[in-house]
């Protein structure tokens, strides 16, 4: 399981190098992947710190430095190509890692030895676009992107990360409702959400299971 202030903190542990430039350290053509990951990252965190403080949370600490993760993440003001410019502040990763633990309570858990299931249903869903010829092919392309985009989610979930999983998931829900809602063929979009399935670890099943019954049931009308 890893929340998006674990993954910046670990992203902030690896780049952190003051014997090297700011550039050299964190934008090579290698990294430069892990620098636009790093940016969804301080969304991720700043969402789930406004979650945390409607939940009683005191989250003010973290506030005050997170202007300080973006800095660092864009290397403001500094120079990137300086030399010994590759440094982050001991401080600013030490709240980091502080932070993981209170939003490890804010973030669902996803079980990765589960993607063997839903990949089986993707496929499904891709069959089912494929033959319901009442289908816009607008309304496929934007269904067949997404699963792409889960797919992808699955197989670097490892830097991707709980949280921002669940939202592609949701994601793909929305875009499964709306298909159901175009399609001619309501049954048969009723009973491929029926079939849906949830990459949660045991006991952790979070309120999108209401969601899709919900949406399955407002398909068959």
């Amino acid at each position: 399981m890893a929340n998006p202030a674990e993954l910046l903190h670990d992203l902030f542990v690896s780049s952190n190098n003051d014997k090297q430039s700011a550039q050299g350290a964190r934008l090579d053509s290698e990294t430069l992947a892990a620098h636009r990951r790093a940016v969804r990252y301080l969304d991720g965190i700043d969402e789930l710190l406004d979650v945390a403080q409607a939940a009683g949370k005191r989250v003010r600490t973290y506030r005050a430095y997170f202007p300080a993760w973006t800095k660092t993440v864009f290397h403001f003001p500094r120079n990137w190509t300086g030399s010994n410019t590759g440094a982050i502040k001991l401080e600013e990763i030490r709240h980091l890692e502080n932070l993981i633990d209170l939003l490890d309570d804010f973030v669902e858990r996803i079980d990765p030895e589960k993607f063997e299931a839903l990949s089986t249903y993707l496929t499904l869903v891709e069959k089912t676009l494929t033959e319901d010829e009442s289908l816009p092919d607008s309304v496929k392309r934007s269904a067949r992107a997404m699963i792409t985009h889960l797919r992808g989610c699955m197989e670097d979930f490892a830097i991707v990360g709980d949280f921002d999983f669940e939202k592609a998931l949701e994601r793909l829900i929305g875009v499964l409702a709306n298909v159901g809602r175009r399609s001619q063929k309501k049954d048969v979009w009723s009973k491929v959400m029926g079939q849906f399935a949830f990459p949660y670890a045991v006991n952790n099943l979070p309120s999108i299971s209401d969601g899709v019954s919900v949406i399955s049931k407002m398909i068959s009308g």
